[in-house]
């Protein structure tokens, strides 16, 4: 037999074994309730299938080095 694959739904999830907490990671859509799925190509973005609403994440941009004024005396 093949190796042993988690269920997705497992991973829709974290759980705190020391404090009895479960937590769920993904978003709901804030449309319909659906759960979202996070997309990173081409943009990262959260989107619903059922609604088609998309949420798109602010990507910083890496910002150039600053050069200090010279002073001239």
């Amino acid at each position: 037999m093949g190796k042993q694959v988690k269920a997705r739904a497992h991973t829709w999830y974290e759980v705190d074994y020391n404090t009895g907490t479960i937590k769920f990671l993904r978003r709901f859509c804030p449309r319909c309730g659906s759960v979202m799925a996070y997309h990173k190509v081409p943009v990262p973005r959260w989107h619903c299938g059922k609604c088609s609403y998309t949420i798109f994440e602010v990507q910083q941009q890496p910002s150039a080095p600053r050069e200090k004024p010279s002073r001239k005396k």
